[in-house]
Parts: structure tokens; sequence; C-alpha cells
């Protein structure tokens, strides 16, 4: 009696660790361009929107946080377009680039920016 509860609980244990495992690997998705909520903009630090995927929370100027700042290489604009810039020493900001509205690109200067602009 003892062995068979012993094997069931082993047979159990490698259940739920097999459950655990799919479950974690499920929750962890590759970002990519369709990762982007419509009618936002989205960033990303890989190209053709791999990497991490970061998403402006408003229109407006945005200084960009430390995960995407001056590492963005891809973007997608769900409806609004983008200014791109980068801060200098002296209080001002340097354009970049562009994205026009309803574009999924790579970046023509990645990893450059760290403030952008979402025209609403």
């Amino acid at each position: 009696m003892h062995k068979a509860l012993k094997r069931t609980g082993s047979v159990v244990g490698a259940a739920l660790l097999a459950l655990v495992a799919t479950t974690a690997a499920a929750g962890v998705a590759e970002a990519s361009y369709d990762s982007c909520p419509y009618g936002k903009v989205c960033l990303f630090t890989g190209a053709d929107g791999s990497g991490s995927r970061w998403v402006a929370p408003d229109c407006g100027m945005e200084a960009l946080p430390s995960g995407i700042a001056n590492r963005a290489v891809s973007a997608r604009t769900y409806g609004n377009s983008i200014d791109m810039y980068y801060s200098t020493v002296v209080p001002s900001l340097v354009y970049v680039e562009s994205v026009g509205q309803f574009y999924t690109k790579n970046l023509q200067h990645p990893g450059q920016a760290d403030t952008i602009f979402v025209n609403c």
C-alpha cells in the first residue's frame, strides 16, 4: 500500500510539474507587430516587431523609459503618427525620424531616439 501511494504521488508530482512548465512557457511570448493593441503606438527592441515591446500611454510628448530609450529598432503605428527625437546636453531635442499613421517598419535610425511625440 505504501509503495502504491508513493508511486501515485510521483505521478501526480510529475503531472503538476508538466502543467506548471506548460503554463510558464505559454505566458512568455515573443513580441510581434500583431501584439500591438489597435489604436496604439508600439516600439520594439528588435527588427520586424521582435524583442521587447513598449506601448505609448497617450498622445503628446513622451520621454521613453530606460528599457526602450535608445534601443527602439522597429515600430508599429496603429492610427497615430509619431515623431522621434533624442535629447542633448542643452535641454533641447534633435529630430531623428517620423513614422506615419498605420505603419509597420524597421526604423531608419535604430537605437537613437529617447523621446517621441505621438500625434493625435
